[in-house]
């Protein structure tokens, strides 16, 4: 019954008038940022971004005034026609409501709710936490084109692992692959089959006068050339935890790249690792390295890259050894960070919605809770444009200015 009671309460957005009396819709947060709010709905999972004017006329929208009464204090306060004011704060109200911002208003209902955009890969989307089950699922299964451009190549076998709710598999040709994550990661095998998510492929022996390179792939993508064999298998992990919750309450995780050179860290947000295998050489030239994995965890409060060991210590040098050329466990202060040249508006606010795109939002705390931590690091780091595309070396260049500041 009060189900019908509420639904016969609501009332459609055109509909709001004069004596609408406006307040958030439950679930609804606000974060202001440089005079401009962020507003994040909850059900949704969206953000919104409303200008200096909007913000000051949603701050009014306090579920006491009617819209009639905010006009009225509007019209007084800053001397403005009264004409203007009417049709700015009813299109906002019905706009805002139509978006399902405002309690008591109806929208129509979606099966799916939109997406601000995937923060990570698609295999790496974080498992849905109201799902009333105890067994674990498959992470979504790379496609069968994507799996075949590796099977020319030859495979001892593939283990499954439980991370988190996920079951992943991880194909390896030699089985020092294998044999690592039974020492690393004991509490995680599985005896369930699961399709190949990772691929491991360690150097072939040489006579020793080439040294060959390990490689890992994500599905047919490969994210990682390296030296050492223990730098993959690093890196492996760095990717395999990034389908689990953040255990660091105060930290916020991004998808994108994190660089590290004497002692200071620079980030840009995105997909980077896609075109990582033509960029790190460049990279490694200039005395920069790259944080394996695609999360990057950040302290906001204090504008630091946080590294922490893939494994607890000592298991850590123990199963990885010591050879590894990784980024060394540590805090980095965060000098610099890249931005794509924006095709819209430029502020704060709307630094915050993009790279919030790329934010992998922890259960433990509130989204509004994140987005203000986000607003704070991107406050604290200046930015440089940095486009993606374009010869690798010009690109690293660009990248290696980050953390010249």
């Amino acid at each position: 019954m009060r189900s019908e009671e509420r639904a016969v309460s609501l009332i459609d957005p055109e509909a709001i008038d004069e004596g609408f009396v406006a307040q958030p819709a439950a679930g609804v947060h606000t974060v202001e940022l440089d005079g401009e709010a962020v507003v994040y709905d909850e059900r949704q999972k969206r953000l919104h971004v409303l200008d200096h004017h909007g913000t000051l006329v949603w701050l009014c929208f306090d579920g006491v005034c009617s819209l009639k009464e905010v006009m009225a204090d509007l019209v007084e306060v800053f001397s403005v026609d009264p004409a203007v004011v009417r049709a700015d704060v009813m299109s906002l109200a019905r706009s805002l409501g139509s978006e399902g911002l405002l309690a008591g208003v109806a929208t129509s209902e979606q099966e799916e709710p939109p997406s601000d955009g995937d923060p990570l890969p698609q295999a790496l989307a974080p498992a849905t936490e109201d799902l009333d089950i105890d067994e674990p699922w498959f992470v979504p299964e790379p496609c069968a084109s994507c799996l075949g451009k590796l099977d020319h190549l030859a495979w001892a076998g593939t283990v499954t692992l439980r991370i988190g709710q996920h079951l992943i598999g991880v194909r390896y040709n030699d089985e020092e692959t294998a044999s690592f994550l039974r020492r690393a990661l004991p509490e995680c095998l599985s005896e369930i089959p699961a399709p190949p998510q990772y691929s491991v492929r360690l150097a072939e022996p040489t006579d020793g006068r080439i040294q060959g390179l390990n490689l890992l792939y994500r599905s047919s993508s490969l994210v990682l050339r390296a030296r050492t064999a223990s730098r993959v298998h690093g890196a492996l992990l760095s990717w395999l935890r990034a389908h689990k919750d953040d255990e660091d309450p105060g930290h916020i995780r991004l998808a994108g790249l994190a660089l590290v050179r004497d002692g200071k860290a620079a980030f840009v947000p995105g997909p980077w690792y896609l075109t990582l295998e033509r960029l790190e050489p460049h990279l490694r030239r200039r005395g920069i390295q790259v944080l394996d994995g695609p999360l990057a965890t950040v302290d906001p409060a204090t504008s630091e890259l946080v590294v922490r060991p893939v494994l607890a210590a000592p298991a850590h040098a123990e199963v990885l050894g010591s050879d590894s050329d990784a980024v060394a466990p540590g805090r980095y202060p965060i000098v610099g960070r890249g931005v794509e040249a924006a095709d819209g508006p430029s502020s704060l606010a709307w630094d915050v919605v993009r790279t919030r795109e790329l934010l992998k939002i922890s259960d433990r705390r509130g989204s509004a809770e994140d987005v203000s931590a986000l607003g704070s690091l991107l406050r604290a780091v200046p930015a440089n444009v940095v486009e993606p595309d374009g010869q690798p070396s010009v690109v690293a260049e660009r990248l290696s200015l980050l953390l010249d500041h």
